[in-house]
């Protein structure tokens, strides 16, 4: 068992638009937990069903449900502001409790948020079996000691993976956090909406069900996605990243060297760039820069590569041709050199077959940096383990970052 590496926000969306598609329940939302399949490329996801007859949906504008929609990409550890603002309009509307679904779209009067509404009249069989309780957090948490707020960081994905926990362990069907936590003597509690069994439906469903384009890129792609313990993708990385962060959580090189990327992997980052507009993945090179790769879709199936510097030094990309037959590399075909400073600009376009007008026949890419003396250093260059092969029908950005 282990959480979603998919976004917690989108968990929320997809799980709503999988009901709006198939008429699963007026609403869900999932409980971060995904368990293998038989399927290696996908996993199975717990999802809550609400019935029909407890939920209505309002469509308030970010206004009126009280927050700033830019903290959704901007601050996501501010998820508990989004729920509680959800809780306090649901009340304002003589709701019992309400939830975002994360769904949202652009009218004339701001961007509007889907909210689903929850009607609780008690236990049952008097009521429907949706209450409100406020738990002791040492109860969902216990790794947290008493009386100690560090809870209040976990991830949203712990927070809903815990509470189900919870909520099993004591025979309700599911829970959902109310985002209200308090402070009672010194006693911690967390406000949850919990639902007896005969309120919800607990289902699996599958990554490929649930549009989790992470997995159905890895089964279009034939990668089974190895992930951390907290449920990130490996894509390429190391531990002491200093690039950008990127939206494909990167925490561990479990590749052995962590700069190659195998055909299939980028094929990988093509699937997400088609179905997402963009894929960003951060590279990474030993020092103090590192290199920021994007992923762009293209309708042809051209390779064309832009380079970009924002460090102190010069730094160069370079293109190789390497024998598949032989598994050996050809030597350097081309190189494009960025001063210091320099914004990103075409570098080149490549082919694996023979070289059309402006093109260059060669397979991989790969990064030198300017030395003391304007001598090259050798980073993520002139080995061929350390190079990035392309795909067709990708326009690939790479930047230099630096953090300074």
């Amino acid at each position: 068992m282990a959480g979603s590496s998919f976004s917690f926000y989108d968990q929320f969306l997809s799980a709503n638009d999988w009901c709006n598609r198939n008429g699963g329940g007026g609403a869900a939302f999932p409980t971060c937990v995904k368990t293998a399949s038989t399927d290696p490329y996908t996993y199975r996801h717990g999802t809550i069903l609400l019935k029909y007859t407890d939920i209505s949906l309002a469509n308030p504008t970010a206004d009126e449900l009280g927050i700033d929609p830019s903290i959704l990409e901007t601050s996501p550890e501010r998820w508990r502001e989004v729920f509680t603002a959800a809780n306090l309009y649901a009340h304002a509307h003589n709701a019992f409790h309400g939830f975002p679904t994360f769904q949202r779209s652009e009218a004339s009067d701001g961007i509007r948020f889907w909210v689903a509404l929850i009607r609780g009249t008690g236990p049952g069989p008097a009521g429907n079996g949706v209450t409100w309780r406020d738990i002791p957090a040492e109860e969902v948490f216990p790794e947290a000691p008493a009386g100690v707020s560090s809870f209040l960081s976990l991830s949203p994905q712990m927070w809903m993976q815990q509470l189900d926990a919870w909520a099993l362990a004591h025979d309700q069907g599911a829970a959902l956090p109310t985002g209200w936590t308090a402070n009672y003597g010194g006693k911690w509690v967390v406000g949850a909406v919990l639902f007896e069994p005969s309120s919800v439906a607990r289902v699996l469903l599958s990554g490929t069900e649930l549009d989790y384009y992470t997995e159905i890129c890895g089964k279009e792609s034939k990668w089974p996605l190895p992930t951390t313990a907290t449920g990130s993708v490996h894509i390429v990385a190391s531990s002491d990243s200093l690039a950008p962060p990127a939206p494909l959580a990167l925490d561990e090189a479990p590749f052995g060297d962590p700069l190659y990327v195998e055909p299939f992997k980028v094929d990988y980052f093509r699937c997400v760039a088609k179905r997402t507009g963009t894929c960003v993945v951060a590279v990474f090179a030993r020092g103090p820069d590192g290199v920021q790769m994007v992923i762009r879709p293209r309708t042809d199936n051209r390779q064309i590569v832009y380079f970009g510097n924002g460090t102190s030094r010069g730094t160069w990309i370079v293109a190789h041709r390497f024998n598949f037959d032989r598994q050996e590399g050809e030597g350097e075909v081309t190189s494009f050199y960025r001063g210091p400073r320099e914004s990103q600009e075409v570098a080149f376009e490549l082919t694996p077959a023979t070289a059309g007008p402006g093109q260059i026949q060669a397979h991989t890419i790969g990064f030198v940096k300017q030395g003391f003396l304007g001598i090259a250093l050798p980073i993520m260059s002139f080995a061929y383990s350390s190079f990035i092969r392309l795909s067709p029908g990708m326009d690939l950005l790479f930047n230099w970052v630096s953090p300074e």
